[in-house]
């Protein structure tokens, strides 16, 4: 499945910051040995065609002022690219507006003087070379939580697997989900159209669902259900309860009797003569079993049973065409 253009676009534009940052370093570490930089009016000439930058425009008249510095006529044409030079000058003119120098602020716009000395260059090199650091400290961030290297990358992703097993021989889907192909299906849109369970840009219901199953019906850790349908665990535990939530918001509208009165008395024991006279009153069929739990440690005494490990009692009811009537727990 493929994992969307947004991710391929980010990925793009982290390489593409990542490697004008490096062009900048490199131009500052030559720029002071650089005998040639570029005039003032190819600059100006570059601004005056500058997409995203207006003419005549307050911020058009300080980039020209910005111009006047070598510094900056090396490090606005070495990023080429015209989104890179936009960014750039707004970067250059908010940097000017919360970090004053005393010997840069001084006098009046003095960070955009024409005075073209050497001492200029070097207070602004310095004020760039701090620029640069954020610049690289954003860099570093977007690398690391913006474009993740992903973990899960096999090919058979969770939208390819779940096709197959729906897809394939019977059989498997009911050895995966412990259930039959059309009862899975259905499953799916009563959870959807009745419980309000939603899709999400890059999990179907069938995925949801399906993880769920897989997660209730196979001894398998949470890493090897991430493993098999290629998500992060905040992604496998979000969808899990999502459908957790979905599944007992449809207890109360399953789990109960036919008929809540009990008028009639059931059909099986009304026509066998055996069960007629001591079970006219009988609803049904009650008993109890032991489930394995994972307890906090200081809750752990009242949970252990006779085998010693941690059960939660659960006592069901259910008539006599087998469908459960009444579940509780504790």
């Amino acid at each position: 499945m493929d994992r969307g253009r947004e991710g391929d676009k980010r990925i793009r534009l982290a390489a593409k910051l990542s490697s004008q940052l490096d062009r900048i370093i490199q131009t500052f570490e030559s720029s002071v040995s650089t005998q040639d930089p570029p005039s003032i009016t190819a600059c100006v000439a570059k601004l005056k065609v500058l997409p995203g930058l207006e003419r005549g425009s307050e911020l058009f008249y300080k980039a020209t002022k910005l111009m006047k510095k070598r510094a900056n006529r090396i490090t606005f044409v070495a990023l080429e690219e015209p989104e890179l030079q936009l960014g750039w000058i707004n970067c250059v003119m908010n940097f000017f507006s919360f970090y004053k120098m005393s010997s840069s602020l001084s006098s009046n716009d003095s960070s955009l003087s024409s005075n073209d000395s050497s001492s200029g260059d070097d207070d602004h090199i310095t004020k760039n070379k701090v620029l640069m650091f954020v610049v690289a400290n954003v860099t570093n961030y977007f690398m690391n939580y913006v474009v993740k290297n992903p973990c899960r990358d096999s090919s058979m992703t969770s939208h390819r697997w779940v096709s197959e097993i729906l897809n394939g021989h019977p059989i498997c889907c009911y050895q995966m989900f412990r259930m039959k192909k059309l009862i899975f299906l259905e499953l799916c849109d009563i959870l959807e159209t009745k419980y309000n369970l939603k899709k999400t840009q890059n999990v179907s219901i069938y995925e949801q669902v399906s993880l769920f199953l897989y997660m209730l019906s196979q001894p398998d850790s949470v890493r090897n259900c991430e493993e098999r349908f290629q998500h992060s665990g905040e992604i496998i535990s979000r969808h899990f309860y999502n459908v957790l939530e979905a599944v007992c918001m449809s207890a109360k509208d399953i789990i109960k009797p036919v008929d809540p009165s009990f008028r009639d008395t059931p059909d099986e024991i009304i026509k066998d003569a055996r069960y007629r006279p001591y079970f006219r009153d009988c609803i049904g069929a009650i008993d109890g079993t032991y489930i394995r739990v994972c307890v906090p440690s200081h809750l752990q005494g009242v949970y252990i049973g006779r085998k010693g490990y941690t059960t939660t009692n659960v006592m069901a009811v259910c008539d006599f065409s087998m469908c459960f009537t009444f579940v509780w727990t504790g």
